[in-house]
């Protein structure tokens, strides 16, 4: 039902009016904020396997192009590093177990090209009724600063 509700729809509200730029979805569930940026950008989707994923890529076909690996780590190389205009990871950094944040947040880094900004939306708060969720808060601050990535509105981070 979270894809359905009024605050998601506001989430990814200005994703439809990106055009023209090379995307990378990260942990794209259903698959709509892949299908928001599609028709007008080429778009990347990273999704772990499973059945999430199964769904995502009989939903957008092949609109996008999907990203094989147990992790996003895996998928890091010389055709991926830079190439991102825009990474985009809704609801997906606070599922990251504390073991692994750094090994993603460093892969998203090498993958954002040098002018690239980052649109998410982390929902670190609420462990108790959220257990699946993690406080990477202060991992994140860190990261951005070092990225130098600066908070330019609710959800996007862009390049200084």
């Amino acid at each position: 039902s979270w894809n359905c509700q009024p605050l998601y729809e506001r989430i990814i509200a200005p994703l439809r009016g990106i055009s023209g730029q090379r995307v990378l979805v990260i942990g794209c569930g259903l698959g709509t904020e892949a299908d928001a940026m599609a028709d007008l950008n080429s778009v990347d989707v990273f999704e772990l396997p499973g059945a999430l994923k199964d769904f995502a890529m009989r939903r957008l076909g092949r609109r996008v192009d999907w990203l094989h690996g147990a992790t996003l780590a895996d998928v890091v190389d010389e055709d991926t590093y830079g190439e991102y205009d825009l990474i985009v990871a809704i609801d997906t950094l606070e599922h990251v177990h504390p073991s692994e944040i750094k090994s993603v947040l460093s892969s998203m880094m090498l993958m954002l090209g040098a002018k690239g900004s980052l649109y998410c939306h982390n929902n670190f708060e609420q462990q108790e009724l959220y257990p699946m969720h993690y406080d990477h808060s202060e991992v994140f601050a860190a990261w951005c600063a070092e990225c130098g990535l600066k908070q330019e509105n609710e959800y996007l981070w862009v390049s200084n």
